[in-house]
């Protein structure tokens, strides 16, 4: 039996992390759990044979860390026994041979840990619907039971990456509503191409990276406007980007896009109900304050000050200021007068 000072250790000093939403929707009425394979040159690996495995993971978790800004990561590892958990941490002055080393070791070791989901979860404070894992791995030697159970329980959570050494193979198995299937495809090519450079530059240092291509690079904004929907399909190209809520309000004209809870300092938002806004009217009333701004002669890059609480009716007046091509320039309320008249 672990007791609480084991599990106490293991966490010191770590803040939980999840894999930020990648889905590209607001809206997560279904759920599809979908795979993402993507074969493996295990030749290039070869500079580290007995650490394929490690050099993967290592590879994983720092994508991982990019991703979740964090350079300290908890991961599950899918084994016959159950899921174990390794932590790996990392800083920029250390080298890819001894991070991979010190997966090596995490992953020995992994095989007598005995914490549970549970005592993890308890111990980082997190709801029983929280995984405590960033994200899981599994390889070699996987019991096809346990997969099933993860992909019914934890996938809507936490991607899963599993290696097939046997076939070269990752498979990337996740949840539509957590990360979108182009996004998918990326990150599987991020660790591919990373695991290469890992496996053949060890003691070049961690903040070193091999030069991606174009499309694994993930800021839109170093592609010209005509060659990003083909790699970035997930994000539509708009005039302004108050467009972006313009298939929701199509779609789902009566779910709500903004939730306001005036009295959210009296306690949990469980004990009263917020006021709300639907895309379909988020959408009509900014239209309608919008050329209410254009008929009092407000033109494109006019500054707009805005003194409001962020209310339902505030939402309305910025999108209506965007979309009547104004500048909004918010006014805190609660700024003495006289800085207010200045601003």
């Amino acid at each position: 039996m672990i007791s609480d000072t084991d599990v106490h250790t293991f966490l010191a000093g770590y803040q939980h992390v999840a894999v930020p939403d990648l889905s590209d929707s607001r809206v997560h009425d279904s759920s599809i759990i979908y795979v993402k394979p993507i074969s493996l040159d295990l030749m290039h690996l070869q500079e580290r044979p007995s650490n394929i495995a490690a050099v993967l993971l290592a590879s994983y978790c720092n994508v991982l860390g990019l991703y979740c800004a964090t350079s300290d990561i908890m991961v599950g590892i899918l084994s016959a026994s159950g899921v174990v958990p390794i932590r790996l941490r990392w800083d920029a002055g250390m080298v890819w041979g001894d991070l991979v080393d010190e997966t090596h070791r995490s992953l020995d070791e992994s095989v007598g840990t005995k914490f549970t989901e549970s005592e993890l979860r308890n111990h980082l404070g997190l709801k029983s619907d929280q995984s405590p894992f960033t994200a899981l791995f599994g390889f070699d030697g996987l019991d096809p039971g346990l997969l099933h159970t993860v992909t019914t329980s934890d996938l809507s959570k936490v991607p899963v990456l599993l290696f097939n050494p046997s076939k070269a193979c990752l498979s990337f198995w996740t949840s539509s509503h957590l990360i979108h299937p182009s996004v998918a495809n990326q990150l599987l090519s991020q660790i591919s191409i990373l695991s290469v450079y890992a496996a053949q530059h060890s003691t070049s240092q961690i903040t070193s990276h091999p030069p991606y291509p174009v499309d694994l690079l993930s800021t839109v904004k170093l592609l010209s406007t005509d060659a990003r929907p083909p790699v970035y399909e997930h994000i539509r190209l708009v005039t302004i980007a108050t467009d972006y809520i313009l298939p929701y309000a199509k779609a789902y004209p009566d779910a709500p896009a903004v939730c306001w809870y005036p009295t959210l300092s009296a306690g949990p938002k469980d004990n009263f109900d917020p006021q709300t806004l639907s895309y379909g009217d988020l959408h009509t009333q900014a239209n309608r304050f919008a050329r209410y701004l254009i008929s009092r002669e407000l033109k494109p890059e006019d500054r707009v000050a805005v003194c409001m609480d962020r209310n339902c009716l505030f939402h309305v007046v910025l999108f209506g200021v965007l979309r009547a091509g104004g500048c909004y320039v918010p006014v805190c309320r609660k700024k003495p007068s006289f800085l207010r008249s200045l601003i």
